[in-house]
């Protein structure tokens, strides 16, 4: 990625998103962007395994209340 390009490219984000990032990295735009890009990365890779904690604690939480009510509509 040339610098003019991720300019362009910082200019379509909030300042305020990409702030953090340019202070991270001295702010070098290019800089800036690969590590925005690599935070939306490990994001992603976070989703599938928080979705499946997500489920099975409302599962979990849904099994006891049942119990402890005594009711299916506790």
């Amino acid at each position: 990625m040339q610098r003019s390009e991720a300019r362009r490219l910082s200019a379509l984000l909030s300042p305020i998103r990409l702030a953090e990032y340019e202070l991270r990295c001295a702010s070098d735009p290019v800089a800036a962007l690969r590590l925005h890009c690599w935070n939306t990365e490990i994001s992603e890779a976070f989703y599938g395994p928080l979705q499946y904690l997500e489920l099975a604690m409302r599962s979990v939480m849904t099994r006891e209340l049942v119990a402890h009510f005594r009711r299916d509509d506790w």
